[in-house]
């Protein structure tokens, strides 16, 4: 994807999910020729099960080493929270909403995901994050 030159838009967003619990959630789903900057990720447990609450955060796109789309990308794992405990992800980095704007070889979109804990675990989790469109 070339450097964008031209007039686009740029606005901060966010993403609130209410009660996740051990299941694979799409936090940002990509759209072609935007940039997502996430800025954070706050998880709240909400209820823990019997070994507190775990999970991960990871994308969804294109590896560049091996040049396969659609791979995990693991990001972090949210450390074990007993109830009532907040996690805070700040660390800021960007993707690009489809893999056709890395490659020309693929038009998959690029997600950032997150899978919680058990089944007895609840989260509560908001996503900060900028989204610059440059169609």
């Amino acid at each position: 994807m070339a450097i964008p030159t031209g007039s686009g838009t740029e606005g901060l967003r966010s993403a609130l999910f209410n009660g996740i619990s051990d299941q694979t959630v799409a936090l940002i789903t990509g759209v072609r020729y935007h940039i997502y900057t996430v800025l954070s990720i706050i998880v709240h447990n909400a209820k823990a099960g019997t070994s507190g609450a775990t999970g991960s955060v990871y994308l969804l796109g294109y590896d560049a080493r091996a040049s396969s789309s659609a791979q995990t990308i693991q990001l972090f794992d949210i450390p074990a929270m007993a109830q009532g405990e907040t996690y805070v992800w700040n660390d800021k980095f960007s993707f690009y909403g489809c893999e056709n704007d890395v490659t020309q070889s693929t038009t998959t979109v690029q997600q950032l995901n997150i899978t919680g804990g058990g089944a007895y675990d609840i989260f509560d989790i908001t996503v900060s994050y900028i989204d610059q469109d440059w169609t």
